[in-house]
């Protein structure tokens, strides 16, 4: 087995290096990710999951959040186009894998490699025969089925790619994948359909979201500072109607129709 020894630690070199460099180059990149999904939806930045690692350790794998905080666990484990559960900043994401970025904390940790086999879950862990040399390696953030199109592949197509990536692994291999990648990202990134026409409408509910719970709030204090005299608790009371249906409107999905 061609992965270990002096070239063991070369791959692990580089893997330092170039986690941390990409973390520092694409940290603009990042942070305008990190608050496009906090602007356009309620919940985390990050997705955490747990998955298999080399010699079969567990390991937190770290994502940008794409779907609706809550629905991971529902339905189908592979999302189709269209599935509600998909934030419209999360379609973006997915369409360009760079929904995949913050794996790059998880390379410089020691946790999986620039490139490897694909991070399992346990259950996916248990359909392969030959486990035991899929977890004789650190799992990678991108791999030879995912630029071999990953999602037009069955589960049998990729596992084979996976067992021929550790069986023929070389440090040239590794560089034409991650060269493919990056092709792939920037081919994603600018093809029609990437879906970042979702993104304005998105947007523009989260500023209205914004300025409703912020008039929401000066109701609010309005209404408290009233006193208590007759034309005071009535006015108060027109106050917290007026906050009831603030209520409705920053909890409305069509609040953008509701508005116009």
């Amino acid at each position: 087995h061609r992965y270990c020894g002096t070239v063991s630690v070369l791959k692990r070199a580089f893997d330092l290096l170039a986690s941390a460099l990409g973390l520092v180059l694409l940290s603009p990149l990042l942070a305008l990710i990190a608050l496009l999904i906090r602007l356009t939806s309620p919940g985390p930045v990050f997705y955490r999951a747990r998955r298999v690692g080399q010699g079969g350790c567990e390991f937190t794998l770290y994502k940008f959040r794409s779907m609706v905080v809550g629905t991971d666990r529902q339905g189908p484990g592979i999302t189709a186009a269209g599935d509600p559960r998909i934030t419209p900043v999360g379609r973006v994401l997915r369409r360009t894998k760079l929904d995949e970025l913050p794996q790059l904390w998880n390379v410089l940790h020691g946790e999986i490699s620039l490139v490897g086999p694909r991070a399992l879950d346990t259950y996916e862990l248990d359909q392969y025969d030959k486990k035991n040399l899929i977890l004789s390696v650190k799992s990678g953030l991108t791999s030879l089925a995912l630029v071999s199109g990953r999602h037009a592949m069955s589960f049998e197509e990729r596992r084979k790619l996976d067992l021929y990536y550790v069986q023929n692994w070389s440090f040239w291999l590794d560089i034409v994948i991650i060269t493919k990648t990056i092709r792939v990202v920037i081919e994603r990134l600018f093809r029609r359909g990437a879906g970042f026409a979702d993104l304005e409408p998105a947007l523009t509910r989260a500023r209205h979201r914004e300025a409703l719970t912020g008039a929401r709030e000066a109701l609010t204090r309005t209404a408290e500072q009233l006193g208590p005299g007759g034309e005071s608790v009535l006015a108060a009371h027109h106050v917290q109607e007026a906050v009831r249906a603030l209520d409705s409107l920053v909890g409305s999905v069509d609040v953008e129709e509701v508005l116009d």
